[in-house]
């Protein structure tokens, strides 16, 4: 890949659908055999290490019902972009009093 360019990022469902795939991959001890994480890259565009990732925050539960634990949604929302500044100035001001307002 060339620089400058970069994959988008993965959706909340794109990154269940992989956690799914994987555990179907995976063997009773919940890890991953060699290669899978290469193979389920390619199968939605991303790198072995983000699969990795995704599969590390999983933290999936492998008693028998192979359900998932944690949530693997994205954490950038609401983590990104300018910070707020204060929203609610006219209501501070409406607070103050007349009289105390320089």
């Amino acid at each position: 890949m060339r620089k400058g360019q970069h994959k988008k990022n993965l959706t909340d469902d794109e990154c269940n659908n992989l956690v799914q795939h994987l555990l179907t991959r995976c063997t009773s001890s919940g890890k991953l055999p060699k290669g899978v994480a290469d193979d389920i890259g390619k199968l939605f565009g991303c790198t072995p290490t983000t699969v990795r990732r995704i599969w590390r925050r999983a933290a999936a539960d492998l008693s028998g019902n192979k359900t998932i634990c944690a949530t693997v949604q994205q954490r950038k929302k609401g983590q990104s972009g300018r910070k707020r500044m204060y929203t609610d100035i006219p209501d501070r001001i409406q607070a103050i009093p007349q009289s105390r307002r320089y």
